[in-house]
């Protein structure tokens, strides 16, 4: 699953484009979810995956040709405020309906019921990753103080371990600030929380 430079998610079988953005647009509403800024794939049902617009976060369950709306209660979203672009989705790569995603003012939210009801566990959250082989294991990258942070909880989200405090990588610290960097972009955790990939502006 990808979003091309229209915001379109667009779904491919076998490396075959199977939708994609008509050049001219001549019908937006057609596609079944427009301007979607994140979205993320079930590893175990091709056609299960998670989207997030400027009016929630969405879910397929038939490979995109329908999308339903969910976490009404996630701030940011229609009943919880003025609508924003929510920051990252994942999905669990051993159980799809336990899914994270972080709005747009930083707070992490969890479901295990593939989104039908979502808990806040986290805030101030910039970037988060599963562990790949248990599903209660999260690492957080936030700029909560130190100035920034690694966090890690084994229990779905309901206490946190600082596993690293300073600037990521680490960076000269000026004014209580990590100077000239924007701390993590993107980052992944491999079986057991051992390995974590890091994507930040001096690289890997």
């Amino acid at each position: 699953v990808a979003i091309l430079g229209s915001l379109t998610a667009c779904r491919s079988g076998d490396g075959r484009l199977v939708a994609a953005t008509p050049t001219p647009l001549s019908d937006p509403a057609s596609f079944p979810l427009r301007g979607v800024h994140v979205i993320a794939a079930s590893q175990r049902d091709a056609d299960r995956a998670y989207a997030l617009n400027a009016d929630g976060v969405f879910r397929t369950r038939d490979g995109g040709a329908h999308w339903e709306r969910l976490g009404q209660e996630i701030a940011g979203y229609p009943g919880g405020g003025d609508a924003q672009y929510g920051r990252a989705v994942q999905v669990h790569p051993q159980d799809d309906k336990i899914v994270a995603v972080s709005d747009h003012v930083n707070d992490l939210w969890r479901t295990s019921d593939g989104g039908e009801t979502w808990t806040r566990i986290a805030e101030k959250v910039e970037e988060f990753a599963f562990d790949r082989s248990d599903t209660a294991v999260l690492i957080v990258f936030s700029r909560d103080g130190a100035p920034e942070r690694l966090r890690r909880s084994a229990d779905d989200g309901q206490t946190w371990t600082d596993i690293y405090r300073g600037c990521m990588p680490p960076f000269l610290l000026l004014a209580n600030s990590c100077s000239n960097h924007s701390g993590m972009s993107a980052m992944v955790s491999g079986a057991g929380g051992v390995n974590l990939l890091a994507g930040t502006d001096y690289g890997m």
